[in-house]
């Protein structure tokens, strides 16, 4: 798990206990990464249709594709439990 999801606390045992909130809810966690990688690949077959260019304002749809999957990228990495708290990724910082 991240140290993302518990940096906000300050007790061991608060830290303990949130900890296993969220694994508690791993299988909702693991859905909601489905469902945000799904969304990822949409928006790749997306840029990838010749009538994205077909637009004078390609650039920005494009800029606009990039930004989105990105933003999609975050919460993806972050509902990966499986992850090593000291594994430096660009969200931990």
């Amino acid at each position: 798990m991240l140290s993302r999801w518990t940096q906000h606390l300050k007790t061991p045992e608060e830290k303990e206990h949130f900890e296993r909130e969220i694994r508690n809810a791993r299988i909702v966690l693991e859905r909601l990464s489905q469902i945000l990688q799904e969304e990822q690949s949409i928006l790749a077959s997306a840029e990838l249709k010749a009538e994205m260019f077909d637009n004078p304002n390609w650039a920005n749809k494009q800029a606009f594709v990039l930004g989105m999957k990105a933003g999609l990228s975050i919460p993806i990495k972050l509902s990966d439990l499986d992850k090593q708290a000291q594994r430096s990724t660009q969200i931990d910082r």
